[in-house]
């Protein structure tokens, strides 16, 4: 059994291992709209089904991808407050069948609710579709025509473009020429699907990550590129069920390999704007922090790296500290990896040092000495400066916590205590202005 190397966080109850369920789609009655002239709507789907067909047929594919399903992307749209027949177009019927993508809605200004269908209809299959519209109309005349469930609630039906894959709000849609990263949820069908895009990508010059994660009957990952240069992709992949933003890059930076992560922290390294010298600080009070860090070089001056006991070295050799830093200097990375705009960070770093270097622990009755001592150090070097403690670093329940938070009980130092095992006090004091140099 491995050792327990964070202690302080207690589950009480053992792990256990479930199958990932994807939510349900909540059943809904189909609201119905019959239109007035039924012979006239279903002719005019007919023609846009046709056109779907013959933009198929005049699709060129720029890039060959083996194992890629030849086909188009389609738009079912429906009228304002109709549920369309979402089960009549994921028909799962035969080898190879149109297969549902993904579906949202828009609210215009009156309340009413448009739904959008995307459909991947593989060459040959389109057949599907057009049947089910030609009986609708040879039936047109009956009180209820053959298919109008399904045949009632389309409004249009369209070649989709890659927008329509996007499920995220259409604000948040990348613009034209933007090279972002986009979150790219692939259909499974034979495990090949993030291979192939791979191969897209390498085929297009275009990144991707090297880790894809798994829910239910979807592959998650990431790929960098513009929506002109994505937009090939709807021509020559059948993968392709969603777009959305990136909502965690950083969980999939943790599932790179070193190399890859090495590339990511210099894009995001080549970005930042440090703060300047004057700037206000946060002094990491903790294990030292690793200042040669890419993300870090430029917060945090050699001047500024301090530790309560002058023997020790002032470098981080425990890791927490660094990463205490990492999160007081950009909160979340993910959103820093995700952005390609200029990082202009507003505050510099700090590092007072309070742990001794591995195996060494310091005695639990000279801690409240020892963060006063980090204190100090770092307010002597730099004493008009403007600064926030930042305290992550907790102690066994027999010390007396009152020793350690009396270090901070100054009235114009401004504290931020993540110690609070079982209930120690947290003291939130505001800097007045700089200390006497007395």
């Amino acid at each position: 059994m491995l050792d327990r190397d964070k202690p302080h966080l207690i589950i009480q109850r053992p792990a256990q291992s479930t199958e990932y369920q994807p939510p349900s789609r909540a059943v809904q009655p189909t609201t119905s709209v019959v239109p007035a002239d039924r012979h006239g709507h279903g002719s005019r789907l007919r023609d846009e089904l046709e056109l779907v067909e013959r933009a198929a047929d005049r699709q060129e594919r720029p890039i060959s991808i083996e194992g890629a399903v030849e086909g188009v992307y389609a738009t079912f749209e429906s009228f304002p407050g109709v549920r369309l027949a979402l089960e009549s177009l994921d028909p799962r019927q035969g080898a190879t069948h149109p297969e549902l993508m993904s579906v949202h809605e828009s609210r215009a200004a009156d309340g009413s609710t448009t739904e959008r269908a995307t459909v991947f209809i593989p060459r040959g299959t389109i057949d599907y579709f057009l049947r089910r519209v030609t009986s609708y109309l040879e039936t047109a005349d009956e009180t209820s025509p053959k298919n109008r469930k399904l045949v009632d609630s389309i409004q249009s039906v369209q070649t989709a473009t890659i927008a329509a894959l996007w499920t995220d709000p259409p604000a948040d849609f990348p613009g034209a020429g933007e090279l972002v990263w986009w979150e790219v949820w692939l259909r499974k069908r034979d495990g090949q699907e993030a291979q192939r895009l791979q191969e897209f990508a390498a085929a297009s010059d275009l990144r991707t990550g090297r880790q894809s994660l798994g829910f239910g009957d979807r592959t998650v990952t990431l790929l960098e590129a513009t929506r002109e240069q994505l937009s090939v992709a709807i021509d020559v992949l059948d993968d392709l069920a969603e777009l959305r933003r990136p909502s965690r890059p950083a969980q999939f930076l943790t599932g790179c390999d070193a190399r890859e992560q090495e590339e990511w922290v210099a894009e995001l390294a080549s970005r930042l704007n440090p703060a300047g010298a004057d700037a206000p600080a946060v002094c990491v009070v903790d294990s030292g922090v690793f200042r040669e860090h890419p993300l870090i070089e430029g917060s945090l001056s050699p001047s500024d790296c301090h530790a309560a006991d002058a023997s020790w070295p002032v470098h981080d050799d425990r890791g927490h500290g660094t990463e205490m830093a990492g999160l007081a200097l950009y909160d979340d990375l993910g959103e820093a990896l995700a952005s390609q705009q200029q990082i202009h960070l507003r505050h510099r770093l700090e590092s007072a040092k309070l742990l001794p270097p591995p195996p060494g622990e310091n005695a639990p009755d000279l801690y409240g000495a020892l963060t006063a001592a980090a204190a100090s150090t770092v307010e002597i070097e730099a004493p008009f400066r403007s600064r926030v403690f930042s305290l992550a670093v907790t102690a066994p329940t027999t010390e007396n916590p009152e020793s350690r938070g009396a270090a901070f009980g100054q009235p114009d130092r401004l504290v931020c205590d993540a110690g609070c095992s079982r209930g120690w006090p947290k003291r939130h004091h505001r800097r007045q202005g700089p200390r006497s140099s007395r």
